[in-house]
């Protein structure tokens, strides 16, 4: 999972190579100058629901700068919402 750090991103990108994966980490200022950040969180199994589930949870609670789904409580507009709306913003 790319990450957020203080006023820097990060993205996966290809490589010039085959097989390549490239890590870049941008502020979108370039006065904005690092000396390092967190930038890519990896995790392993067979699983990739698990696996992006878990470790979005695992960030979470390792950095407190979030909450996950599971952890929010929904707003009460939410009880205006037809059940279309509701399917695609909120069911599993």
């Amino acid at each position: 999972l790319p990450m957020v750090d203080d006023s820097f991103r990060a993205s996966l990108q290809n490589g010039k190579g085959e097989n390549e994966l490239v890590c870049h980490e941008e502020s979108g200022d370039s006065s904005v100058l690092s000396s390092g950040m967190k930038a890519v969180f990896v995790s392993v199994g067979d699983d990739p629901y698990k696996l992006l589930k878990n470790g979005v949870a695992q960030l979470a609670e390792e950095t407190g700068s979030f909450l996950t789904l599971d952890q929010k409580k929904l707003p009460p507009s939410v009880d205006e919402f037809g059940w279309c709306t509701w399917d695609a913003f909120y069911s599993d």
